[in-house]
């Protein structure tokens, strides 16, 4: 049984590697396919930080940008679909409804720099 064990946890280690590796790969293509969307790769961390969990200051602390400049992002993205909306007033969440992939793959654009 430990050895089942085992194997199942070198396996599951092993598809996090190749998802990470993956993700590194293809990083720049989806930068260059959602440039468009994303102004600086700061307004992408902010997407990712959209979680339901995390507030514009706890995003801020970690990114470059205001929580003021990550409100209205948010907001903004929430507008446009990319983002869903809970509780209302200053106690709004925001959480995102696609992966940055997810977004390159239905929402980008070809470009010709990447």
């Amino acid at each position: 049984m430990t050895n089942k064990k085992n194997y199942q946890e070198e396996i599951a280690t092993s598809l996090q590697d190749i998802s990470l590796s993956l993700r590194l790969l293809i990083q720049p293509k989806v930068e260059s396919r959602l440039s468009h969307i994303f102004t600086s790769h700061a307004e992408m961390s902010a997407y990712e930080f959209a979680n339901g969990d995390n507030s514009s200051r706890d995003a801020a602390k970690h990114i470059d940008l205001s929580f003021g400049s990550i409100t209205k992002l948010w907001a903004k993205w929430a507008e446009e679909g990319l983002l869903e909306i809970s509780g209302k007033g200053t106690h709004k969440s925001y959480k995102a409804n696609f992966s940055l992939i997810e977004l390159a793959i239905f929402a980008g654009k070809e470009n010709d720099h990447a």
